[in-house]
């Protein structure tokens, strides 16, 4: 089963007005996602609220030695750059292998499968080129038409070469580290290397874009069930109720959980995930179930 969530940006910031509440709320959601393998938290929104809101669900799940490299780019373009001063405080999620320190001698634990293979996760670097002068003198134009690189940031003070393979500039990707030196790697898909390695964030600027853009998690028939669950303090005498209780949910379906704002969230048990949130509309139709013991 393939399970996403979808979070109504502007809605949500609402309900939280301060920073520390936000990211409180978002990190509640961000563990227990990881805790039940949720693929995708898709973002609904524009603006500062929705950049706001996806920057945070995204730095949970980034290693520490990457924040920098991956939000670089959303700095230069405005974000805050004390958006993550509260999320600092909050505990790595656990069930996130992938966010655990490097160490050699981990032998089965860290970033070790126990097997001598080692892993990192990565993001795709331009690395630094010194370049030559024109016969007129200027600097010549580095050429970058391809925009792939072989070189990746992995955090261990030394940009690593992957071997015979180049990658888009700016992905993440999962490394197998070869060698003693951490310098030469090899891609490897985090499914091998993780078995989870967190989330897809993706950002949808209305309800229609949330199942436009369902194909890369969902598959090409997109989400199989859309539930939209509903809260303590919803009032219900504008809603329409369409079930009381959870649909059958099969082993190949694909899951959209829309989740506007934040009652109480998870109650999770052995093997179960009980969801109780606020009112969630999707393409302007009022969704409310209660989803109780549903075994993913």
């Amino acid at each position: 089963m393939t399970l996403s969530i979808c979070i109504e940006a502007v809605q949500f910031t609402k309900e939280y007005t301060n920073l520390r509440q936000l990211t409180d709320a978002l990190y509640m959601i961000a563990r227990h996602a990881c805790d039940v393998k949720v693929a995708e938290v898709v973002v609904i929104g524009e603006g500062e609220a929705s950049l706001k809101v996806a920057a945070i669900l995204q730095y949970f799940i980034t290693p520490g030695y990457l924040v920098r490299e991956t939000f670089k780019g959303a700095w230069k373009r405005g974000l805050d750059k004390n958006i993550f001063s509260e999320a600092r405080k909050c505990p790595p999620i656990r069930s996130l292998k992938c966010l655990k320190p490097w160490k050699r001698e981990d032998n089965g634990s860290g970033n070790s499968n126990g097997n001598g293979n080692y892993f990192r996760e990565g993001v795709a670097i331009i690395r630094t080129i010194r370049r030559g002068r024109t016969s007129s003198g200027k600097v010549a134009r580095l050429n970058v038409k391809d925009r792939t690189t072989e070189w990746v940031n992995v955090g261990l003070g030394n940009s690593l070469k992957l071997e015979n393979e180049r990658v888009p500039f700016g992905v993440r990707v999962t490394v197998e580290v070869l060698g003693e030196e951490g310098k030469l790697g090899r891609l490897v898909s985090s499914k091998t290397a993780w078995g989870y390695c967190g989330y897809v964030v993706r950002g949808a600027t209305d309800a229609a874009g949330v199942f436009s853009g369902s194909g890369a998690v969902a598959g090409e028939d997109g989400y199989s069930k859309v539930i939209g669950i509903k809260g303590k303090s919803t009032d219900t005498s504008t809603t329409t109720t369409i079930s009381s209780t959870l649909p059958e949910l099969n082993s190949d379906d694909a899951v959209l959980i829309a989740v506007n704002t934040l009652s109480e969230l998870w109650d999770s048990r052995v093997e179960t995930c009980s969801f109780l949130v606020a009112d969630a509309c999707v393409a302007g139709i009022a969704l409310i179930a209660t989803a109780r013991s549903a075994v993913v």
